[in-house]
Parts: structure tokens; C-alpha cells; sequence
């Protein structure tokens, strides 16, 4: 659907007006990639390996208490019960420091605002 001529008008002002804003208003306007690392965001990949984790150091101690009372159950039970608290400590743990792969899969915004950026440095 096309912009009518009213829209537009109000359109270039607003990009205007924003242009012409201090710098240290286009700073804080624009998200910045360390303080989401700082924010513990988690990745849902890690949430799904840690969960997968939890689930076999589940069975793995399901099996342990099947086994009987020896001492090969007793070990099967801690390696279970020590594989159920690793997998929670790797599904809640932030991601660590950026990669190449995580600037490949920056955020939607990111690369919109990246788009723009070049729009406007190709139209001047």
C-alpha cells in the first residue's frame, strides 16, 4: 500500500527532525550488543540442550534407584543427579562472549537499523 502525499510530507519531517538531534540522543537510542550480553539473554538452543540434559540425568537416576542398594548405584545416582544440576547450569547460563556466529544472527532491529544507516548514508 502506497504512502499518500500527506504521509510522506510527515515522514521526511520526522526523519529530519531526527537527523538534526544531538548525537548523544542517537546513542542511546540505538540498542547496543554488549549491554544484551550483560542482560543474560538466554539462547533457546542452550534452554533445549540443557533440558534434553536434565531429562537424561533423570532416567539416569531412575536406573540408579532400579539397580538396588550397592555402591554401583550409588554412583550411577550421583553421576545422574550431577548430570540433571549440569544441565540446568548450561540451559540458564547467558551467552558468553560474541562470536562470529552471533554477529551472523544479529537481531531483526539490528539489521533494520543497519539498513537504514546505509539508506541514509547512500542518499547524501
Amino acid at each position: 500500500m502506497a504512502l499518500s502525499d500527506y504521509e510522506k510530507q510527515v515522514l521526511e519531517e520526522m526523519e529530519a527532525q531526527f537527523g538534526s538531534q544531538p548525537a548523544s540522543f542517537n546513542d542511546h537510542s540505538r540498542p547496543n550488543a554488549n549491554v544484551e550480553q550483560q542482560t543474560g539473554r538466554l539462547s533457546p538452543r542452550k534452554v533445549a540442550v540443557g533440558a534434553l540434559m536434565i531429562v537424561a540425568g533423570l532416567l539416569v537416576l531412575i536406573a540408579a534407584v532400579s539397580l538396588g542398594y550397592s555402591v554401583i548405584s550409588l554412583i550411577v545416582g550421583v553421576a545422574g543427579f550431577l548430570l540433571m544440576v549440569g544441565g540446568a547450569w548450561y540451559a540458564l547460563t547467558a551467552k558468553g562472549s560474541s562470536s562470529s556466529s552471533d554477529q551472523k544472527h544479529s537481531s531483526f532491529m539490528e539489521r533494520q537499523q543497519e539498513q537504514w544507516d546505509q539508506r541514509l548514508s547512500d542518499d547524501r
